[in-house]
């Protein structure tokens, strides 16, 4: 793992972070969105961008919160701060349980996140994309 060149940014960035991991597994889109600058770019796999803080809890309120129980767990594998502008690179750990019954679906995701130190001082994601670490099903 990289060496973040600011260890307070680094706590901050991974303090706010964990958040995604409380908002999804309570289910929460407007927790999860909380964590995105207001002209945030969210690219979820086979899905053309969503654009804005508003639009991404919605996304991810009725695509994911809504039908499934989601259970995440962060694996975090890079940080790097380069002034007021980050990435963080890792892995998670995605559990879907259908609310009206069905099959569970288990993931690995890879996601790459650029955040922006914002006005306030706190940092915000401005770019956010994801995939599955796992094989394409024929």
């Amino acid at each position: 793992m990289s060496k973040p060149q600011n260890q307070n940014d680094a706590a901050i960035i991974r303090k706010t972070a964990e958040q995604f991991t409380v908002a999804a597994n309570a289910g929460h889109g407007e927790g999860w969105s909380a964590l995105y600058a207001d002209n945030a770019v969210f690219m979820p796999p086979n899905h053309a961008p969503v654009r804005g803080k508003a639009a991404i809890g919605k996304y991810m309120q009725e695509s994911f919160f809504n039908p499934f129980k989601v259970r995440i767990q962060d694996r975090m594998d890079d940080l790097v701060i380069n002034g007021d502008l980050a990435v963080r690179r890792g892995t998670a750990l995605l559990t879907l349980t259908p609310k009206g019954g069905g099959a569970v679906i288990d993931d690995e995701c890879n996601y790459l996140e650029a955040w922006q130190r914002q006005s306030d001082g706190s940092w915000r994601v401005i770019h956010d994309i994801f995939n599955s670490a796992r094989a394409a099903r024929q």
